[in-house]
């Protein structure tokens, strides 16, 4: 799958599914309860993607991997970076009234996806969320059918496990991995057609990222002028049929790049230069 078919493909639904998203047996909803902190607080179950029209202009850029047992060194200017126009979401889940929802260990989620979602390299100062030990999925007679996990790993977090605000800008300080296998509709990100659209290959992974200055409060009462903005990137790619998306806040480029790669290449030896 090339990067065109990875976000043109997220824009459609499962035949199945939608046969039974319409036969009238979905009785309840299912939401995220958290999404890009206040700033997007609206969203619902699905992360961000980045999506471009089927008349865009793919180019690829190549990051050079060297064998295993040497640092992989991933120079920041072979990385492509999109800027996103607009930012989509506000939807819930529906599920039928005889799904059932599972606690999922990091062993059943390494079992479930074939790999661990841990990432080799989490930058300094992170640490992942409490939640992080107890995922929910929904089955339906046995299979599941609801499988999108997010792990977060972020600067601290509440009681409830969610990432903290920081002192200095009222957002998050960290990062969201989400993995999925089963195709559900989803948000997006958009990214005009009319811009160059560009792709960029860390391994043999092709990997799409997005950038969005987010807005922060407080807001001024008369001009509702945010307070300031700080960087948002998302990394979207499939890898092994498994669909991953890293959504940072408030994180440099060169260390969201890092995360990924090591996430990819299964190694905490990575250099961004």
């Amino acid at each position: 799958m090339n990067g065109k078919d990875l976000l043109s493909g997220l824009s459609y639904l499962d035949e199945d599914i939608i046969s039974e998203m319409t036969s009238g047996d979905f009785a309840r909803d299912h939401g995220r309860k958290r999404w890009f902190g206040k700033a997007l607080k609206g969203f619902g179950l699905a992360a961000a993607c980045i999506c471009i029209g089927m008349t865009g202009v793919f180019v690829h850029k190549q990051v050079t991997v060297v064998p295993q047992d040497e640092p992989v060194r991933v120079e920041i200017s072979a990385i492509a970076v999109n800027e996103m126009d607009n930012v989509d979401g506000d939807r819930k889940v529906h599920l039928p009234d005889n799904c059932v929802e599972e606690v999922w260990s990091q062993e059943d989620l390494t079992a479930y996806f074939g790999r661990t979602l841990q990432p080799a390299y989490v930058p300094a100062g992170l640490k992942a969320s409490p939640n992080n030990d107890k995922i929910c999925v929904f089955t339906l007679d046995g299979v599941p059918y609801l499988d999108e996990v997010s792990l977060d790993f972020y600067h601290d977090f509440y009681e409830d496990g969610m990432p903290m605000m920081t002192k200095a800008i009222d957002a998050e300080r960290g990062f969201t991995l989400t993995a999925w296998k089963k195709e559900l509709m989803r948000d997006y990100m958009w990214i005009s057609e009319e811009d160059q659209f560009e792709v960029s290959t860390i391994g043999n992974t092709e990997v799409t990222i997005g950038h969005r200055d987010m807005e922060y409060g407080p807001y001024d009462e008369k001009t509702h002028a945010p307070e300031g903005t700080y960087d948002l990137y998302v990394a979207a790619f499939v890898l092994d049929d498994v669909h991953y998306e890293f959504v940072s806040h408030q994180l440099p480029l060169s260390e969201l790049v890092k995360v990924v790669t090591s996430f990819i290449c299964e190694t905490d030896q990575v250099v961004v230069e």
